[in-house]
């Protein structure tokens, strides 16, 4: 499973201070104030690990001990699939928790009469206060996806829906 997850990962910012040699994209996206998010997987296996910041530098990295990393990542996976009159949804995400606020990265489609509508992102919640802000991913900057990653068993599973 894992090596068709990294056939359908882009290597697109391969170049970039966002990627070591070692490692491929699984999922990255710009960010309208063109900011870069990235979360990227050692070829090897060994570790995930997400990074932030802008074509200069990476404003936060998660984690910086990347021993065990898989065990600080959580996800969840829905599919409904459409039909009159419900429209079909594929979510899926990935959780991580860091000095007192949830990151929660997202990936979803919807399936509309007229087409379907495609969502990334990544929402932050202040985990005292609950207060959460969203910073929408631009979708033409999409590379790889998370809905790759429904499967994978080297990230636990959630166990429920990390709403944004």
């Amino acid at each position: 499973m894992l090596v068709a997850i990294l056939l359908f990962c882009s290597n697109a910012f391969a170049q970039s201070i966002y990627l070591k040699s070692n490692e491929t994209t699984l999922f990255s996206f710009k960010t309208a104030s063109g900011k870069t998010l990235i979360l990227a997987l050692d070829t090897a296996n060994k570790y995930i690990v997400y990074r932030y910041g802008t074509e200069k530098h990476i404003e936060f990295e998660y984690p910086k001990d990347t021993v065990n990393s898989f065990d600080k990542f959580k996800r969840f996976y829905y599919v409904r699939y459409g039909g009159y009159p419900n429209a079909g949804i594929e979510i899926s995400q990935i959780e991580f928790a860091n000095e007192g606020f949830t990151y929660k990265l997202y990936d979803q489609l919807f399936t509309l009469d007229e087409g379907y509508r495609s969502e990334i992102g990544v929402t932050i919640q202040n985990n005292k206060t609950y207060k959460e802000i969203q910073i929408k991913g631009l979708v033409k900057t999409q590379k790889g996806s998370l809905i790759g990653l429904k499967e994978s068993e080297l990230i636990k599973l959630s166990d429920g829906p990390f709403g944004h």
